[in-house]
């Protein structure tokens, strides 16, 4: 994984720096979107301060290598961009999160298109809220 971070980053044109490779490793195995603070809590001791973590995780975003979704009025969550169009289901008693694939978000963004005044769209954001199963048997 070491050697597909130092791919990414020389990809992007960003310096390898330890600080870099070890958020990366974090989100290569994460298995959900993380909150900056949870990447720095799972980082090893003394590889990277909050700040740190805040400016690495910035400056990924902006090359386009980590994606920044806000899911918490609260806090912002990362999770590497993997090239793949998805959203998130997120249970809002345990803050579970679930990738959702399914999306006809071409047809929306037609939809949406025609009713407008605008030639394009360049993103979207489309986020689900509920209750898991978990949480709605307690």
């Amino acid at each position: 994984m070491i050697q597909e971070a130092t791919i990414l980053l020389q990809e992007h044109s960003l310096r390898v720096t330890q600080p870099r490779l070890a958020l990366l490793l974090v989100l290569f195995r994460a298995q959900r979107p993380l909150r900056a603070q949870e990447v720095a809590d799972k980082l090893p001791k003394g590889r990277a301060d909050t700040a740190t973590v805040y400016r690495s995780m910035n400056a990924l975003v902006d090359a386009g290598i980590v994606r920044r979704i806000d899911l918490d009025a609260h806090a912002k969550f990362f999770e590497l961009d993997r090239g793949d169009d998805h959203h998130h289901l997120v249970c809002t008693l345990c803050q579970k999160i679930e990738d959702v694939h399914a999306c006809e978000i071409d047809t929306i963004t037609k939809q949406v298109l025609n009713g407008s005044t605008f030639s394009q769209i360049n993103h979207h954001h489309l986020e689900f809220f509920g209750v898991c199963l978990a949480c709605s048997q307690c």
